[in-house]
């Protein structure tokens, strides 16, 4: 799916089901972080017309996200909390090139495109293995509005650097992404 290089057990669904408490929580969160993440690419990019239109887009229907995924959390009586940062994207922020501007960019785009293509894996997952119909349909929900985001950041960074050297590019980021989620153990989280 979306060509990452590892794919996700059905395992990690059970794991998921033990405490889906802790998981909507962590979703929760990673949609905000979405939702951040695309306007901070809004404060360092302004000069770039297209990407503040798509993020200023983006940045509103993670915060809906959010707001959709904190409100299940208070109808399931999830308590909302404090979440730790992701050793998932910790790690692969270190990827990013920082020398030059473009491929600054190109890497910040190119790695959010990942962070979107994993979770929507992981949603894809959710939807075809709950044991409960109602959350199924809710990550059918997610997996079918998350699955455009993963094209929209690779689509911006073509717009922005060579199309032959993007996809060099993301070939080198999903190794290296494979690398990474494959060592992490099973949790509740989305990465």
């Amino acid at each position: 799916m979306f060509g990452l290089k590892w794919q996700t057990p059905v395992e990690w669904v059970e794991v998921v089901s033990e405490n889906f408490g802790a998981f909507l929580v962590n979703h929760a969160d990673c949609e905000r972080k979405a939702a951040s993440m695309a306007m901070n690419l809004i404060g360092k990019h302004s000069y770039h017309t297209e990407l503040v239109q798509k993020m200023s887009l983006l940045a509103t229907e993670e915060m809906e996200h959010f707001q959709k995924v904190f409100n299940y959390c208070q109808e399931l009586k999830v308590r909302f909390s404090f979440v730790k940062s992701s050793e998932y994207t910790n790690e692969l922020f270190t990827m990013i090139r920082r020398k030059k501007p473009k491929e600054l960019l190109t890497d910040k785009l190119l790695i959010a495109s990942l962070v979107e293509a994993r979770s929507c894996e992981r949603f894809y997952l959710l939807s075809e293995n709950l044991e409960d119909k109602e959350k199924r349909n809710f990550y059918k929900f997610f997996f079918q509005a998350e699955a455009k985001h993963h094209s929209l950041f690779i689509d911006l960074a073509k717009l922005y650097e060579k199309p032959a050297l993007v996809e060099t590019r993301l070939e080198e980021l999903k190794d290296k992404e494979a690398e990474v989620i494959s060592q992490i153990p099973f949790s509740a989280k989305v990465h």
